[in-house]
């Protein structure tokens, strides 16, 4: 049987080992934090799942479990602040059930942990530092932490964490990273309304807003240009609220609370070369995405899911020409993604007079035409992927 090293268990590697059940292969997943299903570190953050999502999780057996939690998207509104012309995008013109499903990825990340805690071809080595990898026909992975009972020495090595750079950049070539001069002001707001099942996505002078509606609150992003950061950084709650109302109205309601408040940079990284030989990265490890598309996990899953397929087409025999394959055929997708998403976080942002008022206007034209508006929900739904591999999704 083949032996198969994961370095990193989180959201990525849990996916993809849980579309590994009964198959002809060992898998080790490394994790350098103690895994902790009821104090997990992904608790309090969201993430909207799209539908080619939806349909990869069905495949997985596992999305009857996750609809519980997740909270529907039905329609986006989109608008440019002090500017003529909005648009509603809706679930109903595409005929879907929703055009998203936001929920919570500590509650994801358990849904995944258990299902791969009951598979017999899984084992988990948590509290674990890999310090280097060794490539080879059998990789090693170099660690202080090792035991009698912990193998080094693996046919093929996945890795699956945007933390562990050091470790492999050396394998996959240069990286290519852009930053936006933007950060995400992310938090959770709490109305004096309920939450409706409308997203809200607008452009204002200093960056772009989504409003995310949750099961009893919203997600909040700001991905604000840093020269106006300040506005944010350091204020009391009181002006932060005031600040936030301001800027997105009174659609939702009047704010009562604001928590969970976090700033992160913006910025684009990913490998061109994400195979060599038996090594591979997957997910964030590959590529990492501005936010203002919500695309950046949507497009790891389904990274794992033409991964996995390929592993199983193959009998995991050639590591080598399955990753060769992998990068082929995920090439397009990733490739179309990263720029439709770079497109939107660099010319949609910081907008001077008339690309205020170009954006007005495209929003109105949008509205008004069919075919444009289907086309915008099918990406943002993934209802109709780049990728020929995934056209019966």
């Amino acid at each position: 049987m083949k032996e198969i090293a994961i370095i990193g268990a989180g959201l990525t590697g849990l996916a993809f080992v849980n579309f590994m059940k009964g198959s002809k292969a060992k898998f080790f997943l490394f994790e350098s934090k103690k895994i902790n299903s009821e104090n997990n570190k992904f608790y309090g953050r969201h993430i909207v799942l799209s539908n080619s999502s939806k349909e990869i999780l069905i495949k997985m057996g596992l999305w009857e479990e996750i609809k519980k939690d997740a909270a529907k998207i039905k329609n986006i509104h989109v608008s440019r602040m002090g500017a003529f012309g909005s648009t509603l995008l809706n679930s109903e013109d595409e005929e879907v059930d929703s055009l998203g499903y936001q929920i919570d990825l500590g509650t994801l990340y358990n849904i995944f942990l258990r299902n791969a805690l009951t598979l017999d071809n899984i084992e988990f080595i948590d509290d674990f530092k890999v310090e280097d990898v060794l490539p080879g026909n059998k990789c090693k992975i170099v660690s202080k932490d090792f035991d009698e009972s912990i193998p080094n020495a693996f046919d093929s090595i996945i890795f699956s964490g945007g933390q562990l750079d050091s470790l492999y950049k050396k394998f996959f070539g240069e990286k290519v990273y852009k930053d936006y001069n933007q950060t995400a002001f992310v938090c959770e707001i709490l109305f004096d309304k309920q939450p409706s099942n409308t997203a809200y996505e607008r452009f204002t002078d200093m960056g772009i807003i989504a409003l995310l509606p949750r099961k009893e609150s919203w997600t909040f992003i700001y991905s604000i240009n840093n020269i106006y950061l300040e506005n944010l950084q350091g204020n009391s709650k009181k002006l932060t609220k005031d600040f936030i109302q301001k800027d997105i109205g009174y659609r939702c309601g009047n704010i009562k609370e604001i928590s969970n408040e976090v700033f992160i940079p913006l910025s684009l990284e990913y490998y061109e070369q994400f195979s060599e030989r038996n090594l591979c990265l997957l997910g964030d490890a590959a590529h990492k995405l501005h936010p203002i598309a919500g695309q950046s996990y949507n497009l790891t899953l389904r990274d794992t899911l033409v991964l996995s397929e390929l592993f199983k087409k193959h009998e995991f025999n050639n590591f080598n020409l399955i990753f060769k394959k992998f990068l082929i055929e995920r090439d397009k997708d990733i490739k179309s993604t990263i720029q439709f998403t770079d497109n939107m976080a660099t010319q949609l942002s910081d907008l001077d007079f008339i690309k205020s008022k170009l954006i007005g206007l495209s929003l109105f034209l949008m509205d008004t035409n069919k075919k444009i508006k289907l086309n915008s929900i099918r990406y943002i739904t993934g209802a109709k992927p780049l990728d020929s591999n995934l056209t019966n999704l």
